[in-house]
């Protein structure tokens, strides 16, 4: 096809911003703001800490099975469609979360409902959108896009308290963030989203047109099957690792306010360093999104490991201010390079045109994040702390740093594509 002069500004920025409030949406209706909720559910109606694990085990469980699922619709039908019908079902959702005053409600809706939501508005979906439009400076985009995930646990769930000290209540809380995300995510995706440059006559990274095929392409350009991707040892070494520490970063944000709460500081405080930490985890997304451009994203990824291992360790032993700064910056600030790393690894082993395909299949072994939330919630009804959970997670970080650190692309050493 024909392709057009190229505008001042670039498209592609604008999917960069579309994908950004959607990760934000999803990643904090469906986690985050939880953290403000627990307590005064758990208080209505006389949940055990380990029931209200389970529902957020769930979420993780079937969201990441649903990724197989939207990987493969995504390629079909494209992002906008799935965006749309995402943020439509969320803020049913919360509507019917306002009325629940049983577990079995609360399995289904969190569960069920807003897993399927959460993985039309994030993951496969918006990773490939952006995947589409950049190349070269994928890992900067990815970086900025992703910090979505981390702003929305500074945003949610101070908007989350918010709502409760407005309303009184959790009940009319949700329904408050139903309206918010009918309102603004679905007319975001309809009328700015795009699934690839080429339906506006442009390339990838705002490419030069004039200039050769070849400067336009620095990666993996195979086209790889499901089925090849899964005989790979880059496959394993990835997902294994990301899995293990995708799992326990999960379970620690799941219940870090009321962790918190129980060492001595006030609800406030507690979401206060819980912003705070993603707020850090924001910041490093984009930072070690960038550094992806410049430096093996591989060996970054281990170093995050071993930072987030050490980030556990100083929350095991905070007990003031000091230590919780410390743990704010050394976990959020890696917990975002975790995040923002585990496309870019994908997309540069196996290229962008395999990107969603490979992805998919690698969402049904997330499924392991369900563990992480049950472990920690039985940690604390069978021995009063999460501490004995932390320092599981702690092991699972060094692992996932020793398996990552030595990954090649599939056939590189072996004349395949690089």
């Amino acid at each position: 096809m024909a392709v057009r002069a190229r505008p001042a500004f670039f498209y592609g920025w604008l999917i960069v911003a579309v994908a950004f409030y959607s990760n934000l949406i999803s990643t904090g209706t469906g986690f985050y703001i939880w953290n403000v909720f627990q307590g005064p559910i758990l208080a209505e109606l006389h949940w055990t800490r380990t029931q209200f694990s389970a529902g957020l085990g769930l979420s993780m469980f079937f969201n990441s099975f649903l990724g197989l699922l939207t990987g493969y619709l995504v390629t079909r039908f494209g992002p906008r469609l799935l965006i749309v019908l995402g943020a439509g079902l969320n803020g049913a959702a919360y509507v019917l979360l306002a009325r629940m005053n049983s577990p079995w409600e609360f399995y289904l809706l969190l569960g069920a409902a807003l897993s399927f939501a959460g993985a039309c508005l994030s993951g496969v979906v918006v990773n490939y959108a952006v995947s589409n439009w950049f190349v070269l400076r994928r890992g900067k985009a990815l970086g900025l896009a992703t910090m979505g995930i981390s702003m929305s646990g500074a945003i949610l769930p101070l908007l989350g308290q918010s709502l409760l000290d407005l309303y009184g209540d959790w009940r009319s809380a949700c329904f408050g963030i139903a309206i918010l995300v009918w309102a603004t995510l679905i007319p975001l995706a309809l009328f700015f989203l795009k699934g690839r440059p080429e339906e506006l006559g442009l390339l990838p990274d705002d490419a030069d047109p004039a200039l050769p095929p070849p400067t336009l392409v620095a990666e993996n350009d195979r086209h790889w099957s499901g089925r090849d991707a899964l005989r790979t040892p880059a496959f394993w070494r990835i997902i294994l690792p990301y899995a293990g520490a995708i799992t326990a970063l999960s379970a620690i944000l799941s219940q870090l306010v009321i962790r918190f709460t129980d060492v001595g500081f006030s609800s406030r405080q507690a979401t206060t360093i819980l912003a705070l930490t993603a707020l850090c985890g924001a910041a490093g997304k984009y930072f070690w999104g960038a550094l992806c451009d410049r430096f093996r994203p591989q060996r970054l990824a281990a170093g995050l490991f071993l930072l987030q291992a050490a980030g556990i360790l100083v929350l095991i032993l905070v007990k003031n201010l000091a230590g919780v700064a410390l743990f704010t910056v050394v976990y959020g600030f890696s917990m975002g390079g975790v995040l923002s790393t585990f496309p870019i690894i994908t997309a540069a082993m196996f290229g962008r045109h395999s990107f969603a395909v490979v992805s998919g299949i690698m969402s049904p072994i997330l499924a392991l994040r369900l563990a992480g939330t049950v472990i920690l919630g039985l940690s604390y009804d069978r021995y009063g702390s999460y501490d004995q959970a932390y320092l599981l997670f702690l092991i699972v970080y060094l692992f996932a740093a020793g398996a990552i650190f030595p990954l090649e692309k599939p056939g590189a050493k072996a004349g395949g594509p690089a």
